[in-house]
Order: structure tokens, then C-alpha cells, then sequence
């Protein structure tokens, strides 16, 4: 049990806000006073708030038109529980997930405007210099025409949101199981979001997974390196969670952003016959002891036969060789018992929350 608190410590403290933020095209840290109803960007402290509690809130934007919020721990305002009453008042929540989107939404169009500034067409550069898949629509043109792709519309007892349709296609709100926040969820499934299936967070050592695993005949490991490996692989993620094949060129899209911009991001496949039938990807968090691996699949017909352990053992090797020295997780009902044998424990649930736009 002691073990589990300090892990779950360090994630509030370590991981929370940056571990997602990684490779991202931008990010910003913000901070939400509920009393008075402002949203402001750290470390500015708006005036009047004096110690009023607050909740750091990240907003992210990645390649591949992905939007991403994630909220700090309760805790780290140093006023919990004044925090968490504040919040429940009527109105505070709805008014916070309005605010959040909103600045997700503003920071994707500075990006957007940013990045067709500097980077003609309005394209990606992958780690080999290649041109990545292109995540900006063709018709999407300046900063200015991004914003007039956002219109107003009323919201009954609040300030009119602006219902956005570029540059974002999707826009995840990642949420904890111990934060304590009464109405979050209620308020972003009113703002349109839908509820996914909770994980499990784990943590444990690296070198505990670096082990040795012996590959089915005709199975082998590769890195990815090129946007056809990319492609391949968020194809074949799509098919293991029986999402649409339609979804991959944005997911491969991020990926390629993440590899290009991330902190020693790798992504690692396994191939039966060139086929990809397994993969995910590691991402280190500066600053912290630790690397999270994430996007972990395997399809259906290949489970149950080490293909997981193997890909998740190389990307512990990867981790160790930059001395990383803990791995987390967010880990689905299938791989949190392989994470398990290893010694990880739970500190957390998980649940994300997402909204596509048309």
C-alpha cells in the first residue's frame, strides 16, 4: 500500500500534466480560479484571485487535427478540499469544461497559423526529413479564415462557446479516478463528450520488463521509421480495437508528429509475413525518471503468444538505454495483467472523454 501512494505521488507530481504533452505541436499550461471564473495561462495570477483555489489545467494539440486537456491533481492547489467545494457549486463545472475547450481551441489556431508560416503547404517534416501525412485540410487557408471556422451558439444559462469544426477533428479530456471532482463527467457528456472505458494507470521499474522473450517462428520486431510504417501500424491498431481504417492516416499523422517532435520517442512493430500484428510506442517525459509506453495492441489471432511481452520488452530496452528507470502505463483489462507478472502496481484509474467535430 505504501508502495502504491508513492507511485501515485509521483504521477500527480511528475506525470499528470506533462506525460501526455509530449511531441505535442503545442502546449499550454493554464490555471482555472472557479470563484471567479477566470482561466488564465501559469504562472499569471489574476488579479483579486489572492488564495483562491485554483486547478492547473494542460491543453495540448498534436499532427492529425487532435485536441488534448488534462487537468492536474486537486492537491497540488494546496486548498483539496476548498477546491473540490468551489467546483461543485452550480455552474462552475459546465463554465470550467467551456473555458478549457475554448483554449484547446484558440491554441490549435495559433498553432495552426504558426506552422503554415513557417513550414509551406502546411505539411509535417518526419524524423528522416520526408514529408509526413499532411493534417491540415487543403481549404483550411490562413489564421484568419481557421478562426471564422469557429461560430458561436447559445448555451442555455451560460456564455455563448464557439462550436468548432477545423482545425481540430478530435479533442480528448483525460480524467482520474481519485481526483474527487464531483460533476466533471456529467458536465463534459453536457458539452457533448463520450465517456470511453476506464484504464488502469501502472507503474513499475523498467529494468523489471527489459527481459528476454522468444517471438513466434516468422515473427519479428522494427522500428518505425517511415510514414508507410506509421500508416501500417495505425491500421492495424484500428483493427485490434475495431475502430475505422479510416481513422489512420490522422493517428499516423500524430504519430509521425510525435516521433518527429517528441523527447527520444520511438514506436516499435511486429511483423508475421510483413504484416503488422503487434506494436506501440515509448515515449520518455524530461525531466522525470520516467517513459510511458503507450498505443499497445495486438490483433486478435495473435494473442497468447508473448508478441505483446516482446514488443513492450524492447521498448523497456529503449527506455533503460536513455536511463529511464520507471515505466508507466494506462493499461486496458487485456495488458494490465501482463504489466502485473512484472511487478507494476495500480495507482489510478483513467477514463478519457472525447468529442469529434464535423
Amino acid at each position: 500500500m505504501n508502495e502504491e501512494r508513492g507511485m501515485l505521488a509521483a504521477y500527480d507530481s511528475q506525470l499528470r500534466l506533462d506525460a501526455e504533452a509530449q511531441g505535442a505541436l503545442a502546449c499550454r499550461l493554464m490555471h482555472w480560479y472557479p470563484r471567479e471564473g477566470v482561466l488564465v495561462e501559469a504562472p499569471t495570477v489574476p488579479d483579486g484571485a489572492g488564495e483562491s483555489p485554483f486547478l492547473p489545467v494542460m491543453t495540448a494539440v498534436f499532427a492529425g487535427e487532435a485536441g488534448f486537456i488534462s487537468h492536474g491533481a486537486p492537491g497540488r492547489s494546496g486548498t483539496p478540499s476548498l477546491l473540490r467545494e468551489e467546483l461543485a457549486r452550480p455552474g462552475r463545472m459546465p463554465a470550467l469544461v467551456r473555458a478549457a475547450v475554448g483554449s484547446v481551441l484558440d491554441l490549435a489556431i495559433e498553432s495552426q497559423a504558426g506552422r503554415e508560416g513557417a513550414e509551406p503547404g502546411g505539411g509535417l517534416s518526419g524524423p528522416d526529413g520526408d514529408d509526413v501525412i499532411r493534417s491540415a485540410s487543403a481549404d483550411q487557408g490562413s489564421s484568419s479564415q481557421a478562426g471564422a471556422a469557429r461560430e458561436s451558439s447559445p448555451v442555455p444559462g451560460g456564455a455563448p462557446v464557439r462550436a468548432p469544426r477545423r482545425p481540430l477533428s478530435t479533442l480528448e479530456w483525460k480524467t482520474r479516478s481519485h481526483d474527487g471532482l464531483t460533476g466533471l463527467d456529467e458536465a463534459l457528456q453536457a458539452e457533448g463528450f463520450t465517456r470511453g472505458e476506464e484504464e488502469s494507470v501502472m507503474i513499475g521499474e523498467s529494468a523489471a520488463l527489459a527481459v528476454d522473450v522468444a517471438l513466434p517462428d516468422g515473427v519479428s520486431l522494427q522500428r518505425v521509421r517511415s510514414v508507410e510504417d506509421a500508416l501500417a501500424l495505425c491500421i492495424a491498431a484500428e483493427d485490434a480495437f475495431d475502430g475505422s481504417a479510416a481513422e489512420a492516416p490522422r493517428r499516423a499523422a500524430d504519430l509521425m508528429g510525435r516521433l518527429a517532435r517528441g523527447h527520444g520517442t520511438e514506436a516499435w512493430m511486429a511483423l508475421a509475413e510483413g504484416e503488422v500484428v503487434s506494436g506501440g510506442r515509448l515515449e520518455p517525459v524530461p525531466g522525470t525518471d520516467f517513459a510511458g509506453i503507450w498505443g499497445g495492441f495486438t490483433l486478435e489471432d495473435w494473442r497468447g503468444q508473448g508478441i505483446y511481452r516482446a514488443v513492450t520488452a524492447q521498448r523497456a530496452r529503449t527506455a533503460l538505454a536513455h536511463g529511464i528507470s520507471l515505466i508507466h502505463s494506462d493499461s486496458t483489462d487485456y495488458s494490465r495483467p501482463i504489466l502485473e507478472r512484472y511487478g507494476f502496481v495500480r495507482v489510478t484509474g483513467t477514463t478519457p472523454f472525447e468529442i469529434e467535430f464535423g
